[in-house]
C-alpha cells in the first residue's frame, strides 16, 4: 500500500505523511489506543478541493485489493474502499477558545474554531462536502438493516478502540451488548522475570 500511494503522491506532487514503523502502527491500533487516530496509516494533504476529490477517487481504485481495511471512526469512508477523509487543519495551530487552549482551524470569515478530533466523523458548520462525493458515496445512501435495531441502547458502559460495551433493552429486558471492531489488536509487552533466560527456537 505504501509503495502504491507514495508513487501516486510523488507523481502528483501531493504532500503526505505515513506512520513510521510497524511498531507505531500496532500501537496505534491497539485496544486502548486513541480512538480518534486508530486505523490511520497514510495521510494526504491536497492543495484544493479539486485535487481532494480526484485523489479520493483515484486511490479508491488503486487500493481496491486492500479493501475494506480498518474502520476509521474519525473520518468518512469513501464507498467500500480503504480510503477515508475528514476536514481539518494541516498544521498544528494552537489558539485560546473560551479560556481553553486547543488545536484550531480558521473559518472563511477569519474566526478560529476548534479542530475537533473526535471518535466520530465531525464536519465544521462552514464546510460543505463536494457534490461528487455526496452524490456517489453509496455508503451514506442507506444503512443495512441490522439485528441491533430491535434493541434500544440506553447507555455506554465502557469505551475502547476495540469496541464499546452498551446497556440495551428489548421487550422490557436488559441486555449487555459488546461491540467488536475488526482489525484492532491487543498489543501487550511482557517483561521477563528476574533470572529468566531466553529460549532459542529450533
Amino acid at each position: 500500500m505504501l509503495d502504491l500511494v507514495s508513487h501516486y503522491c510523488f507523481a502528483h506532487l501531493s504532500s503526505f505523511k505515513v506512520t513510521r514503523s510497524r511498531r507505531a502502527w500496532l500501537l496505534k491500533n491497539a485496544k486502548y489506543a486513541d480512538r480518534a487516530a486508530s486505523g490511520k496509516f497514510i495521510t494526504i494533504y491536497p492543495e484544493d478541493e479539486g485535487e481532494f476529490v480526484q485523489t479520493v477517487i483515484d486511490l479508491a481504485a488503486l487500493l481496491k485489493d486492500f479493501a475494506p481495511g480498518p474502520y476509521i471512526l474519525s473520518d468518512s469512508r469513501w464507498q467500500a474502499s480503504p480510503v477515508y477523509y475528514r476536514y481539518g487543519a494541516f498544521k498544528e495551530i494552537v489558539k485560546e477558545i473560551s479560556g481553553q487552549k486547543c488545536y484550531c482551524l480558521q473559518a472563511p470569515d477569519g474566526s478560529w474554531q476548534e479542530d475537533q478530533r473526535c471518535p466520530y466523523y465531525y464536519q465544521p458548520d462552514f464546510v460543505q462536502e463536494p457534490a461528487e462525493l455526496v452524490r456517489d458515496n453509496f455508503q451514506v445512501k442507506g444503512a443495512e438493516i441490522s439485528k441491533l435495531t430491535a434493541y434500544q441502547i440506553k447507555e455506554a458502559l465502557h469505551f475502547s478502540n476495540g469496541g464499546g460495551v452498551y446497556l440495551a433493552q428489548k421487550n422490557g429486558k436488559n441486555y449487555v451488548i459488546k461491540e467488536g471492531r475488526p482489525r484492532v489488536w491487543m498489543v501487550m509487552a511482557r517483561m521477563p522475570s528476574a533470572g529468566s533466560k531466553k529460549k532459542r527456537a529450533g
